[in-house]
């Protein structure tokens, strides 16, 4: 992360954006695939992570860089008995985090209503409170049990958890480029 914070300063970029961690150290193979295995959650890895969130913090503010981190997602296949794998995947943890590091909120609100599905989460509350304590927005809509980056439509429920005083918005849309920009319009 250093490296690319430091490319990010030399590009003039003022901000740079990573997703939080995992409670497991899974291997590149695991990524985006099913994890099986003997799953145990441990806070020592949610030590481990703030305390490199907050050197990477002060190397960013050093170059000027404004460091935010993203919601993690997690689906039906990676909770097993209650144990959730990945960090910041509600909005509870993403609070957490920032007031113990000061570091900026990039929510990424499709993956905030499939994570809530997910973990049994009230989806109009974790909304609210992306709109109050994000600083910054991934914006898509899906069916709430995959991040399948979909247009919005004039009534989805996730621009209410986007705050209009944000730092930045992305539309983080993969389909036809009229959607994309009747999404642009939902957001005016």
């Amino acid at each position: 992360c250093r490296n690319s914070i430091y490319i990010a300063s030399n590009l003039k970029t003022k901000r740079y954006s990573l997703h939080a961690g995992f409670y497991i150290d899974p291997t590149l193979e695991m990524l985006g695939k099913a994890w099986n295995g003997d799953i145990k959650n441990t806070s020592g890895n949610l030590d481990i992570f703030l305390e490199s969130l907050n050197k990477l913090l002060t190397f960013a503010k050093s170059l000027g860089v404004e460091l935010y981190i993203e919601n993690n997602v997690v689906v039906e296949k990676n909770y097993r008995n209650g144990n959730c794998l990945l960090m910041a995947t509600s909005m509870s943890e993403m609070k957490s985090i920032k007031e113990e590091t000061g570091v900026k909120l990039l929510v990424d609100v499709g993956h905030l209503v499939v994570s809530a599905k997910t973990l049994g989460l009230n989806e109009e509350l974790e909304l609210k409170l992306a709109s109050r304590y994000g600083d910054a927005y991934h914006i898509s809509d899906n069916n709430r049990l995959a991040d399948q980056n979909k247009a919005i439509i004039s009534d989805s429920l996730v621009l209410n958890g986007v705050s209009k005083e944000a730092d930045f918005y992305t539309l983080e849309i993969y389909e036809e480029i009229e959607l994309i920009r009747s999404s642009y319009d939902y957001l005016n």
